[in-house]
């Protein structure tokens, strides 16, 4: 399965796009260097334009004493005016902005930002944090450019332009190529190309950007999309038919940009051309932009929620399995592996650890099974976890040996390929925003069969699974972290995925007709059940139908509009007030609970019944289920039977007797009402009592900062005066001092000054 990790939650398509006809805004192209980067300059500025268009801006690894006078350096060599930046900078055409010594840079509302230089573990990245503000201010409208340098500065911020559908450059024979190899190697630049071929590249996409992007362009890329992702199947295996359109239709306009097309049927026909840009465009469609625990919130929240219940109950035979598909690099699978390391059991008793990791992109599986990455990753890691599971080589940092014997990566495609099963914990962040509702809702699914009965989900914070509350329940809302539940029946899912309907259905059909011969004991019992049996349905803590048995129509139908699966909107008339205390006595007691004489309207007349609700218990189900049996008491009786008896007498018992069962109903009711309410209440009490303690603590809090400042006033106020008193007898012990010099500087006594060593300390002139 195609796998896109992206910066942001939510999908690139989705992010808003300038208007047409909005204000101009200018392109802006980020050059990053650091070692020869000077000389590289040389060559590059002279190339460029006076009338571009552009707005281009120079970051260096300037040290702080570095002389401010570099932009009058540039200026020699520029056709362009050049202005070492300030803070608040507004960015115009056709100038070129120098980053000063010894400060980070941003972009954000057309304007340059100056901030004190931000450094990870003694590092600083000024390149890759200007790239990524760049990247989120200009989209398709920012080019990045890395120059000549050690290290690996500029590859995070290269992988977010070329994701915002920005233009991608690296120098070709750089004196200091490992900035530029260590872009290259990300696979994210589009060109590489000597320093006097950089600016013409520039004014030809930029040019085409503007003269051709229209909004047709993606509506006709998308008329494309069958024809393209034929291609791509018929080249790389690989179906995208089941992504969303504007997805694959962004990455196609990007790809078009880059190659100057005017037309989708031109791009087609290069495609058929050129296999090699089929594999260009796959790679694009398969941008992989992560970084080690990412949104560090979520990942507490699994830490503190998951990891230890992983463990639980297992012994050093059992084995904790986790599977991260679209793994992409690989830094997602290794977050997790960190945090299952440092919780898992010490001693012999530990449970093995294994975690299979997944993508169709084999260049960034190469990346991830070496687990060496830039040094730059040492923004997103605590110190102390970069010094134990890290090592650092020749500039960048390497996944410990130990911990990449925990993961195995491996090409597998999610919607084609057979899941790998028995999980204890799937992590598929941000992958199911980018695929269309229908591949979604078969997707859960899988999800559900792979885990175990315990198993963990855990999503991205742009994605739910609301339609499918049946399968998982959800754990941490705001982290997208839910729990498996059990099913009644286990059943396989529509596999694979991407098939035709006709072929996915023909597997389950098979599978029915090879199992069709049961014991005859079985067979025997299971028609008993269903004939003789009272009607039943399982339910869970939601009211959620999970299982039904047959001749339920009597007490249950789909409500109108849109089908729901709670027992209380299915429930027939007469039947809802008393099954829905019913439950709520189950719930609540962990007790079976009869509810007597209920009368249901039903098929054009009425059925007495017992209401029975009776909680499961078995040891391998998490999430409590009930069992709701209708027990018949007679036949089903006629309206006019039910509302007409034949004598006075009849008439008076039977109201009686129907005013008897609605006042013992009533009271039932209003006796579950009563217990809700105090429930209700108690919980708000409980809540406002723990107010009232935060706001005592507070107070509380406040007074004793309170009395610390007056403290501190005082013991400022304190020191003040000692101060005063030092500075005066400092002032005197200097005037005391000088009149001792002065005074043996006079004399004519010939004077030696010893320790008690007899080593000479001072003497006077006339000792000399």
């Amino acid at each position: 399965m195609a796998r896109t990790k992206r910066n942001g939650d939510e999908p690139a398509e989705e992010r808003p796009k300038e208007e047409n006809h909005g204000p101009v805004v200018v392109p802006v192209v980020g050059i990053g260097s650091s070692a020869g980067g000077l000389s590289a300059l040389e060559g590059l500025l002279p190339a460029i334009p006076a009338d571009s268009g552009l707005a281009f801006v120079v970051v260096q690894h300037l040290d702080p004493d570095h002389e401010s006078s570099l932009a009058a350096l540039l200026q020699r060599l520029s056709p362009i005016p050049v202005a070492t930046i300030k803070n608040e900078t507004a960015v115009e055409p056709n100038h070129l902005y120098v980053i000063p010594p010894n400060a980070s840079l941003t972009l954000s509302d057309d304007r340059l930002h100056l901030a004190p230089p931000v450094e990870n573990r003694g590092q600083r990245t000024p390149i890759d944090g200007f790239f990524l503000s760049l990247a989120g201010a200009r989209a398709e409208k920012a080019a990045g450019i890395i120059l000549s340098g050690s290290g690996s500065d500029g590859t995070l911020g290269l992988r977010a332009i070329k994701e915002h559908g920005g233009l991608t450059i690296a120098q070709e024979g750089a004196e200091y190529d490992g900035m530029m190899r260590s872009a290259v190697r990300s696979g994210m630049v589009d060109f590489v190309l000597p320093l006097d071929r950089i600016p013409s590249k520039l004014a030809e996409y930029f040019h085409h950007l503007d003269d051709h992007r229209r909004p047709a362009e993606s509506q006709d890329a998308a008329d494309h999309l069958m024809q393209i992702c034929a291609l791509l199947r018929t080249r790389t295996g690989h179906d995208f038919s089941g992504y969303k359109d504007k997805t694959v239709a962004r990455r196609v306009q990007r790809r078009m940009q880059v190659l100057q097309l005017d037309s989708v049927p031109a791009f087609i026909e290069r495609l058929r051309k050129e296999p090699g840009e089929v594999d260009t465009l796959l790679q694009d469609l398969l941008i992989g932009v992560t970084n080690f625990f990412r949104d560090p919130q979520a990942f507490a929240a699994l830490e503190e929620k998951v990891i230890p219940a992983l463990f639980e109950g297992k012994g050093p035979d059992d084995t904790v399995r986790v599977w991260v598909p679209g793994c992409s690099t690989g830094e997602e699978a290794y977050s997790i592996a960190i945090l299952l390391r440092e919780h898992m059991p010490k001693g012999q008793g530990a449970p093995k650890l294994q975690i299979f990791a997944s993508d169709i992109d084999e260049p960034a599986l190469a990346v991830a099974r070496i687990g060496r990455y830039p040094a730059t990753i040492a923004r997103d890691i605590p110190p102390n976890r970069l010094e134990r599971y890290f090592v650092r080589e020749d500039g960048t940092y390497r996944i410990a040996s130990d911990l990449r014997e925990l993961c195995l990566f491996s090409a597998h495609n999610l919607l084609r390929d057979a899941p790998f099963s028995k999980l204890d914990l799937i992590s598929c962040r941000n992958l199911l925003i980018y695929l269309t509702p229908e591949l979604q809702n078969r997707l859960i699914p899988l999800f559900h069969y792979a885990l175990n009965e315990d198993g963990y989900l855990f999503l991205g914070s742009s994605e739910n699974l609301t339609r499918h509350s049946r399968l998982f329940a959800t754990l941490d809302k705001p982290h997208r972290i839910f729990r498996r539940r059990t099913q009644v029946e286990r059943r396989l899912p529509e596999f694979p995925l991407t098939a035709p309907e006709g072929v996915r259905r023909k597997a389950p059909q098979a599978q029915r007709t090879a199992s069709g011969q049961e014991p005859l004991q079985a067979l025997a019992e299971r028609q008993l059940l269903d004939r003789y049996s009272p009607s039943y349905v399982i339910i869970n803590a939601d009211g959620d139908v999970l299982h039904g048995s047959s001749r339920t129509g009597k007490y249950l139908e789909l409500s109108a509009g849109v089908p729901k699966i709670d027992i209380f909107s299915m429930a027939r008339p007469g039947l809802r007030p008393d099954l829905r205390a019913g439950v709520h006595k189950a719930m609540s007691s962990g007790q079976v609970v009869v509810q007597k004489n209920v009368l249901v309207g039903t098929n054009g007349g009425r059925q007495l019944i017992d209401l029975v609700i009776q909680p499961l218990r078995t040891s391998a189900m998490h999430d409590p289920l009930y069992l709701v049996v209708f027990q018949d008491i007679g036949g089903i009786k006629s309206a006019q039977d039910a509302e007409a008896p034949h004598d006075e007498d009849e008439l008076e018992n039977g109201n009686l007797r129907q005013l008897e069962l609605e006042l013992r109903s009533t009271k039932e009711r209003l006796q579950t009402t009563t217990e809700e309410l105090e429930s209700a209440n108690e919980e708000l009490k409980s809540g406002n009592e723990e107010l009232s303690s935060m706001n005592e603590e507070l107070q509380s809090a406040n007074e004793e900062l309170e009395t610390s400042k007056e403290e501190l006033q005082s013991i400022n106020e304190e020191l003040q005066t000692v101060n005063a008193e030092l500075n005066a007898r400092v002032e005197e012990l200097s005037r005391a001092n000088s009149d001792i010099a002065n005074l043996l500087e006079s004399t004519q006594i010939a004077t030696v000054f010893l320790d008690r060593n007899l080593t000479v300390k001072n003497f006077t002139p006339a000792a000399k």
